[in-house]
């Protein structure tokens, strides 16, 4: 059988983390994880939650779930492993590996896995030592996962073993790398797993263990601040620092860099005051990254991330946003989409930074590329350009239909909008160089007319394509979308309110189209193996129950005096 690069004890291990990510009062947010009292200050990146999932929530997803997760327990019925007894390592995981699979074999589930001391309302923490991972997870009952893991060790016939700092049991898994291992442990109430340099051992264990809590922690705190500012809700949030991340790799005395200098031959020494300087002086401009959760229920999952920028960046980037409507939020229509940037403000703007760069080029040794990449980025934006192009505002994209077994535009629905100011003359050039536009009556305001059909003869000789221009934007709609549709979906006129990209589609739609296009490709490839088109099947199925649950997502990018914010959502049925 194949050889398991990570150690199958560890993959059972991670079963853990199948617990889920409830809003309060700051205080009451701060004393609610426990686990968070572990987080050193100085960790440049955490997440965590105040509150679990309620149990609707989990309970719901867990019912959505339950197809996949009994595919998923049928393919560990039938697996036949197959171990190589002539091979000691592989005769050694291939009883690992098929010890776990007994233990898991029927707990694929709710019940199955809190029996196993997991639980799928837990609390949840993952930060940085340094760069270095720790995940936490709390357990409903640890003695039970001690006991399945004893179970494994004692099936498989392969002994564990076991290491003990300051009375604390814990296993390491150091695999092919022996300066970087695998931590992980079962303490009083959670479960510990951490990717941690084995040379640093002495200094990072005794606080991975949770004998060295750090002092005057402020992390949660933190989060909570970053909750209330933000919006976000107790089910989980987090941050990135990324000035702190970078200290990690330029300050020689931190524990990445000096792990990395004696394994990667990494010299941050070798760094000169201009490089630390100037590197610093970038980062600064986006110091941060926060995200966290907007909104959980049994149907509906939100997610915002805000990038943080200096304030004179964050209100450049504002400038070049155009008020181009946002992407329709139709529950009928398979995809919507919506860009709205002022492409000459965006070439102005890319002009004055690299002209700046140009002027007074990087002086560290690392990032004479850029000064190059400025250099050729310049020239490119000083060529000269049909004036159309600086006018343009944006687009607006909706397909409202697509057949899925044919690929074919002909059988398509939908509408395409491209705003821009002065259209007229965007027109005018295509009516010269398009033969059979010229005789196109085209006028701002007015209804939309049928392109000529000799002109759609040549490649899609039986679709209708109508046609409408209005006071700053150039509108086509296809199949049996019609006149009326696309002159409504021009006269939108929604404020784009500093969004500056939005999508909503689909998402049993995307996955159906995802099916069609890997049986294409099966077919295509040949594929004749009984086992492959088993596999193929299985596979159509699993998908098949999320088509019934899966409801539309949608995503929306723009800038605030803050910096790029992201906004996710996502429904189920």
């Amino acid at each position: 059988m194949k050889s398991f690069r990570t150690p199958a004890l560890l993959a059972v291990i991670s079963l853990a983390l199948f617990a889920c990510n409830r809003d309060d009062g700051t205080s009451e947010q701060v004393a609610a994880n426990p686990l968070l009292s572990m987080v050193p200050a100085d960790t440049p990146y955490v997440y965590a939650n105040f509150e679990p999932a309620p149990g609707e929530v989990v309970d719901a997803f867990m019912l959505r779930a339950a197809p996949s997760l009994l595919a998923a327990q049928t393919l560990l019925d039938d697996l036949d492993i197959k171990i190589n007894t002539g091979d000691p390592n592989e005769l050694k995981e291939g009883r690992l590996f098929a010890a776990i699979v007994d233990e898991v074999k029927g707990k694929l589930n709710r019940e199955g896995l809190e029996s196993l001391g997991l639980s799928l309302e837990s609390h949840v923490v993952a930060y940085g030592m340094g760069t270095f991972p720790v995940i936490r997870v709390s357990l409903s009952d640890p003695d039970k996962l001690r006991s399945a893991i004893g179970r494994i060790e004692t099936s498989s016939e392969i002994p564990f073993k076991v290491q003990t700092l300051g009375g604390t049991e814990y296993w390491k898994i150091s695999g092919d790398q022996p300066s970087i291992g695998a931590y992980i442990a079962i303490l009083p109430d959670h479960l510990a797993i951490g990717v941690l340099p084995t040379t640093k051992e002495a200094e990072m264990l005794p606080a991975f263990l949770g004998q060295a809590k750090p002092q005057g922690t402020q992390v949660a705190q933190q989060l909570a601040a970053i909750n209330k500012e933000q919006g976000f809700s107790s089910h989980g949030s987090g941050f990135v620092d990324l000035q702190r991340l970078a200290a990690e790799f330029l300050n020689e005395s931190s524990v990445t860099a000096s792990f990395l200098g004696s394994t990667a031959n990494y010299k941050p020494s070798e760094f000169s005051d201009a490089c630390r300087s100037e590197i610093t002086s970038m980062v600064a401009k986006t110091p941060r990254l926060v995200a966290g959760t907007t909104e959980l229920t049994a149907n509906k999952v939100g997610i915002s991330y805000l990038l943080e920028m200096e304030p004179g960046l964050a209100g450049q980037l504002t400038e070049l946003v155009a008020d181009v409507p946002l992407a329709d939020r139709s529950p009928d229509k398979i995809l919507t989409a919506s860009v709205g940037l002022n492409l000459g403000k965006l070439r102005n703007f890319l002009v004055d930074k690299f002209t700046a760069i140009s002027a007074a080029p990087y002086q560290c040794e690392q990032l004479q590329g850029l000064n190059v990449q400025a250099n050729t980025m310049l020239a490119q934006l000083n060529q000269p350009m049909p004036p159309f192009v600086n006018n343009l505002k944006g687009l607006r994209l909706s397909l409202d239909d697509f057949d899925y077994a044919d690929f074919n535009p002909e059988k398509a629905k939908g509408m395409f909008v491209l705003e821009i100011e002065k259209p007229q003359m965007l027109i005018g050039m295509a009516q010269m160089f398009i033969p059979g536009l010229e005789g196109l009556d085209l006028t701002a305001g007015a209804d939309p007319v049928a392109l000529p059909q000799e002109l759609l003869s040549i490649a899609t000789p039986d679709i209708q394509v109508y046609a409408a221009m209005g006071s700053d934007s150039i509108g086509v709609s296809t199949g049996d979308s019609g006149q009326e549709a696309l002159a409504a979906f021009m006269a939108d006129k929604t404020k784009s309110k500093g969004v500056f990209l939005s999508v909503e589609y689909d998402m049993a739609a995307q996955l159906e189209l995802q099916n069609r296009m890997q049986e294409q490709f099966a077919n295509a490839s040949g594929a004749d193996d009984p086992e492959y088109a088993s596999y193929l099947e299985l596979q159509k199925s699993i998908q098949e129950s999320y088509r019934a649950w899966l409801g539309r997502s949608r995503v929306e990018a723009g800038f605030t005096d803050k910096g790029l914010r992201i906004d996710s959502t996502m429904t189920f049925k």
